[in-house]
């Protein structure tokens, strides 16, 4: 007889969806989700509820990847494996999606899920790891506006040195809502089944 766990049912992944619901739920409450105004937090709750939702998937990868330890009867085979993913088993997200693949259909034959998936989790990394490219765009030189030449040609203009980084805009409220129904729809058909057999005289064939 076999019995199933899905993953979205863990206390642990609900509390982060339910964070980054929460924030969504700030952002609802104002009366426009994409007119910003100056001291506007509407774009906060929406890295907030974007970071959670791809926290949620992450949360969800590794229990899908823990969870059947528990279901392994032999003390000394439970913890062998238990050791190896608690301590050496430490995939990046990529790879825990790909092997989550191997082991859960209804994942793997969505293609268009794995492709949001993707995104939230690419978005999550411009947020936390993002990293500054050097620009040197031409401008005016710094100079009182009394000194600058009457017709400004291209030889007027000097580069100016700077560190440009991702930033953030209205379309980011948007992609928020759409980063959590990623996280609930790939969290949803995250199943783990145990495998079990009904009685041992069935087991041994009796």
């Amino acid at each position: 007889m076999s019995k199933s766990f899905t993953i979205a049912s863990d206390n642990r992944v609900k509390r982060l969806l339910a964070i980054a619901k929460r924030h969504l739920g700030y952002i609802a409450k104002s009366r426009s989700k994409t007119i910003i105004v100056p001291g506007d937090l509407k774009l906060d709750h929406a890295i907030v509820a974007s970071i959670f939702s791809a926290a949620a998937v992450e949360a969800g990868l590794n229990l899908f990847i823990s969870i059947p330890i528990l279901f392994v009867k032999d003390e000394n085979v439970r913890r062998f494996f238990g050791m190896l993913v608690t301590k050496y088993s430490r995939l990046s997200v990529r790879q825990k999606i790909e092997f989550a693949c191997e082991f859960c259909p209804q994942i793997k034959q969505d293609k268009a899920l794995l492709k949001r998936v993707r995104a939230l989790l690419e978005y999550r990394n411009s947020v936390l790891h993002s990293s500054q490219e050097y620009a040197e765009p031409l401008g005016l030189p710094d100079l009182d506006f009394k000194e600058l030449p009457s017709r400004i040609t291209e030889e007027d203009l000097i580069p100016h040195p700077q560190l440009l980084s991702r930033g953030t805009s209205s379309a980011g409220i948007e992609e928020a809502f759409q980063h959590y129904q990623t996280a609930s729809d790939f969290l949803s058909k995250l199943i783990v089944y145990d495998q079990e057999v009904e009685d041992s005289t069935s087991a041994n064939g009796g």
